[in-house]
């Protein structure tokens, strides 16, 4: 499933009452923005990841951070933008003023019963298109099929693929909205021992260091998200791995 982040409340209700049941928890941690693996075993076996990533955009939005806000406020934003009030030093920054960060979650759930067999998948994401989706679900079914005859196996190592073709995606998102938001750092410049602060003060004056003090809160909320969806790729290669050698 492909597209806006928000599941069209139909599409919900088939998904979860209807067509996958066992994806219930994980479309809530998706809704809920909430990065973590989880792998449930019995009769069913069940295993889900949501992971969250950042993409840059360009266009207008109608919020952005405030200058005196906390990092702890910035923490629980799911959008990022330059600052208005600082539009009029950024002449250098003309491309990051028109530049929106925005998180993105992406989960999917893989189901099957205590054997391996009849399998489901759900896969919600927007980092992958229709036609790259169209050859991810083909190389699924051929290496599901390479292990016909060991589909405990098989669940672990398709959800393992899909994890890593995500984490492709994630990884260039990451990269891509760490290289605008450092490129307002200049830490290459002699500062003749002055502390951080006063350097920016003295030498871009107090504006200026307000539009490093927004990009390193910016970058902290890029790590704050980060740690956690690597915990939960770490915790899913670790958990798959050791069923894969039981």
């Amino acid at each position: 499933m492909q597209g806006s982040s928000e599941i069209p409340k139909q599409v919900l209700k088939l998904l979860v009452y209807v067509f996958h049941p066992e994806s219930a928890s994980c479309i809530n941690d998706y809704i809920s923005s909430f990065a973590q693996f989880s792998c449930s075993t019995g009769d069913t076996w069940v295993a889900s990841i949501t992971l969250a990533s950042w993409q840059v955009e360009k266009g207008e939005i109608n919020t952005f951070r405030p200058l005196g806000k906390s990092s702890q406020d910035l923490l629980d934003s799911t959008s990022l933008c330059f600052p208005r009030d600082l539009h009029q030093i950024s002449g250098k920054l003309k491309d990051l003023e028109q530049l929106i960060f925005r998180s993105r979650m992406s989960s999917f759930v893989i189901s099957t019963n205590a054997f391996g067999d009849f399998s489901k998948c759900t896969i919600v994401t927007e980092l992958i298109g229709s036609e790259r989706m169209d050859l991810i679900v083909k190389e699924a079914r051929e290496l599901w099929q390479k292990f016909i005859h060991q589909p405990q196996t098989a669940r672990c190592l398709v959800f393992l693929l899909l994890l890593g073709m995500i984490c492709r995606e994630l990884t260039k998102g990451y990269e891509e909205s760490i290289n605008k938001l450092s490129s307002v750092l200049k830490f290459n410049e002699d500062r003749h021992g002055a502390t951080d602060e006063e350097w920016y003060i003295r030498r871009l004056g107090i504006a200026w260091f307000e539009v490093t003090r927004w990009s390193m809160d910016s970058l902290l909320k890029l790590q704050h998200n980060m740690n956690s969806t690597f915990d939960a790729i770490a915790g899913a290669k670790e958990d798959l791995i050791a069923q894969i050698r039981e």
